[in-house]
């Protein structure tokens, strides 16, 4: 639902008519504080996706079903991620990335402003945990002892969405794949997500420029030193790398730029025409010049 809602609010703004949203029980009442939507209860399972689409269509027949499991139902996996399918199905896949999430807040769950400097680490998932994650909360306090690191899994809120005030107070938000990863959207700060890749890559959320970083969970232990120094970007709101030192090259026409930085020097590999032919060059900058890579016939 919450991956859905910025569709549903474009939706409003659009027609200025409260969209109505069918949501069983246990989960309508997230909905009850969004003051944009008509909140409709259905009664069944989560699974009975064809008992809330027959509910539905009592009161229209402009349905979209944007839930992607249901007993009897069986979902093509179209895009790399299940948010793309669900926008795709949304009808609005052309708009990911582009509308916000607006969701109310609250500061009942501010931090006081004498403590030290906050970094939220949403650190528990019910369908997909993170196998990591007691190593990453190590990692973040080692790293950052001038900051306190506030896990969400200790924090005990009347609505989901009261902790988006704690995530506005903080200077950097750690999510792993659970609903404050989807309500990240709607944080000013910057956010690292953890995504899943069980039981496939498909089942975790998509990539959003929002993110500082993002991250698959098995890809976390190659990786947990660039989260870390992604992290450090963020809190001092530097760029990890210098990215000036990688966008200059004496080749015109160049494109498929890929870098790497080896101790405290860019390299950079590229393709470009030498010629007014369709034959490419690939070619390496060591930080000074550049040079064509000569490969064996």
């Amino acid at each position: 639902m919450l991956s859905a809602l910025p569709m549903i609010h474009h939706d409003y703004v659009k027609s200025g008519v409260k969209p109505e949203v069918v949501a069983v029980r246990p989960y309508s009442e997230l909905l009850s504080a969004v003051d944009y939507v008509q909140v409709k209860k259905f009664e069944g399972s989560m699974q009975d996706l064809s008992g809330a689409i027959k509910l539905a269509k009592e009161d229209s027949r402009d349905v979209k079903v944007t839930q992607l499991h249901g007993k009897g139902f069986t979902f093509e996996h179209r895009h790399p991620s299940f948010q793309y399918d669900q926008w795709d199905r949304g009808g609005m896949l052309d708009k990911w990335d582009k509308l916000p999430l607006v969701i109310p807040r609250s500061k009942s769950l501010t931090p006081k402003v004498n403590e030290k400097p906050t970094i939220i680490f949403a650190d528990h998932s019910q369908s997909s945990p993170f196998p990591h994650k007691e190593e990453l909360a190590k990692l973040l306090i080692e790293n950052f002892p001038s900051h306190q690191v506030v896990r969400l899994s200790s924090i005990q809120a009347p609505h989901l969405f009261d902790l988006l005030a704690l995530m506005d107070a903080a200077d950097l938000v750690v999510t792993v794949e659970t609903a404050h990863l989807h309500m990240s959207k709607a944080c000013s700060k910057p956010v690292i997500a953890l995504v899943t890749d069980k039981p496939s890559r498909w089942h975790g959320s998509g990539w959003s420029s929002r993110f500082s970083m993002h991250c698959r969970y098995s890809d976390f232990p190659r990786r947990k030193d660039e989260l870390i120094r992604t992290a450090r970007g963020c809190i001092e709101k530097k760029l990890p790398i210098n990215v000036r030192s990688c966008s200059s090259t004496s080749n015109r026409f160049c494109y498929n730029l890929s870098m790497i930085l080896h101790g405290d020097v860019m390299i950079t590999t590229h393709r470009y025409h030498p010629a007014k032919d369709w034959k490419t060059v690939l070619a390496i900058n060591d930080g000074v010049l550049n040079s064509d890579i000569k490969f064996p016939s």
